[in-house]
This record gives C-alpha cells, sequence and structure tokens, in this order.
C-alpha cells in the first residue's frame, strides 16, 4: 500500500462540513491556523463507502505510515490518494464483476479524524478564501 499526498493541503485541517446530494458528497475543511482558510473538496458522483473513524483508534494506520514514510509526512499533510488498498480490496473485492469500475480509495486526516472514501471520480478542489 503507498499513500500518495494530493493537492497543496499541507499541514492540517479541522473539518468544517460534510455533505451529501444524490448527485455529489462535499468535504468543506477549514486550515488550523486560520480558521477562515477554507477548501471544499468536492465528488461528482455519491461515493461508494465513506468511513470516517477517531484518528486515535486508526494507531496500527498511523505506525505503518511512520514506517513507510516517516512521521513527518503524515504530519505535514491532509489528503492522500492510497494506491493498493487493502481497504479498497475489503470493501469492494468481491462485490465487484470484473466489467464493474472499482474506484480509488481516497484518505483525509484531519486534526480529529481519518476519513475514508471509494470513489469513481476525481475530487474538485476548490479554495473558498
Amino acid at each position: 500500500m503507498w499513500w500518495e499526498p494530493l493537492l497543496d493541503l499541507q499541514t492540517k485541517y479541522h473539518i468544517e462540513s460534510t455533505f451529501t446530494t444524490i448527485e455529489s458528497f462535499v468535504i468543506v475543511l477549514s486550515y488550523v491556523y486560520d480558521l477562515d482558510k477554507k477548501v471544499k473538496i468536492k465528488f461528482t458522483s455519491p461515493l461508494k463507502v465513506y468511513r470516517k473513524t477517531y484518528e486515535t483508534l486508526r494507531y496500527k494506520t498511523i505506525v505503518e505510515l511512520d514506517e513507510q514514510h516517516g512521521m513527518s509526512f503524515y504530519g505535514n499533510w491532509t489528503f492522500f490518494k492510497i494506491i493498493n488498498s487493502s481497504y479498497l480490496e475489503r470493501m469492494l473485492g468481491r462485490e465487484y464483476s470484473y466489467n464493474s469500475t472499482r474506484g480509488t480509495h481516497y484518505c483525509l486526516i484531519t486534526l480529529d479524524y481519518m476519513i475514508d472514501m471509494i470513489s469513481d471520480t476525481e475530487p474538485i478542489v476548490q479554495w473558498l478564501v
């Protein structure tokens, strides 16, 4: 499994809101050092899988990230695309036929939570302030 940082979301963010419509899934984040600085991450189709977990409950994942990349890597980035994801395999491996699109595993690591998302579409990122 390999974690690839996405975007220029360095350091950490708070989750301000998440919302789902029939056509999309959106997360709005606030920069930890300036809450007026916000970024919207939008997936233009519903997510296949969404999991929000307190960061402390994902200790094993944090240890693996530290071993693979070093703690500064995990501490300096927020949004990741996960290559060869065991989570993706677990969630979709047996459920989808060989002709189905499998999706991509993305993960947000904020100050308090880790959010795993599996989507068929690439996210659109918009800076709000």
